[in-house]
């Protein structure tokens, strides 16, 4: 965002403008083919007043990452004073708030903006600063792309549970777990996994 640049009321209500223009477009054109002229067309601003807002795009999508960024920094937040089994609803109930944020920012991968590397890294650093293992090392990557493409996909797709029911994550880990051990069929373990995860 251009600096020094006067937040009067209209300010803000143009700045949100284009970004809200800039993320309903990514609903339906991919980043690289965005315009600056797209995004006023979608907006009842003059190319002047775009540009005393953003350089380009590109500074539209860095102000999506710092949002994303600062979302991410309440949560942990949150959660370092909260109980484990509430983990999931506080992440969802933040980022449900975010929900045309997060929509917007899984697509556009960039040097400076993708979020799924920045989970995918700090998924990583935080297994490799717990595990002890002699293959944390693959252990970590493994934990890392699993655990991204798990909280990804419960924003892309609709969940047929209320969000933040931890059910739904118990669920979907415990049966790829046993999938991936080939035990799909022992009602055994599912049955002792069950009874031994958070149930709120």
């Amino acid at each position: 965002m251009i600096e020094n640049a006067k937040r009067t009321t209209h300010y803000i209500r143009t700045d949100k403008a284009i970004v809200s223009a800039f993320c309903k477009l990514l609903k339906r054109k991919s980043y690289e083919s965005i315009t600056i002229q797209d995004i006023l067309d979608e907006t009842p601003i003059s190319r002047a007043a775009f540009y005393q807002h953003f350089a380009d795009k590109e500074a539209i999508a860095e102000q999506l990452m710092d949002s994303f960024m600062e979302t991410k920094q309440h949560i942990i937040n949150e959660m370092g004073n909260s109980k484990e089994s509430q983990y999931v609803n506080i992440v969802h109930s933040h980022l449900t708030e975010q929900e045309d944020l997060l929509t917007a920012l899984m697509k556009i991968h960039t040097d400076k903006v993708d979020v799924r590397k920045i989970i995918a890294t700090e998924s990583r650093e935080l297994y490799l600063s717990k595990s002890k293992s002699k293959y944390k090392q693959t252990e970590a990557q493994v934990y890392a792309q699993a655990l991204t493409e798990f909280q990804l996909s419960t924003i892309e797709n609709e969940s047929p549970v209320t969000p933040g029911d931890p059910s739904y994550y118990n669920d979907v880990m415990i049966n790829v777990f046993l999938e991936l051990m080939n035990w799909s069929d022992r009602t055994d373990i599912k049955t002792y996994l069950y009874n031994n995860l958070p149930k709120d």
